[in-house]
């Protein structure tokens, strides 16, 4: 079960001075509502950040704001930018098996093909079974 952070009334904007450490921003903030529940509510909390390197520093900066307290339980952060092709960004079980599985690509051209000559069909222009496909294929 995960944890819902921020979960006052919406709109969820904060703002930060110019110069402000943004991670170390993130960090508090995350520490501060999860300090009724306990540390061990950290890992019930996903993090998304844009690289690797992005993950690594939000690592450091809830040390920083924790003061170097030795061993602790963080949220769980991944990457989203820099992953590796084969590599998912979530556990397996959690969102990885969310998206049905991709359709052969013979099919995914036949119905793009399909789709491209409903609309110009629709909006009244000529368009030949050829050309059709034609535009399919570089989105196939």
């Amino acid at each position: 079960m995960s944890k819902r952070v921020f979960s006052g009334p919406a709109p969820h904007i904060f703002t930060l001075p110019p110069g402000s450490d943004f991670l170390r921003a993130v960090a508090r903030q995350v520490l501060d509502e999860c300090a009724a529940d306990g540390p061990e509510s950290l890992a019930d909390i996903t993090i998304l950040t844009p690289t690797r390197r992005a993950g690594r520093a939000l690592i450091e900066a809830f040390s920083a704001e924790r003061g170097g307290e030795g061993a602790a339980i963080l949220p769980v952060i991944r990457p989203i930018g820099d992953i590796d092709a084969d590599e998912s960004p979530f556990e397996p079980g959690e969102l990885a098996d969310a998206a049905p599985p991709a359709i052969d690509p013979a099919r995914r051209l036949f119905e793009l093909t399909r789709l491209i000559l409903a609309k110009e069909t629709a909006q009244d222009r000529v368009m030949t079974l050829g050309g059709a496909m034609a535009l399919a294929e570089p989105l196939a």
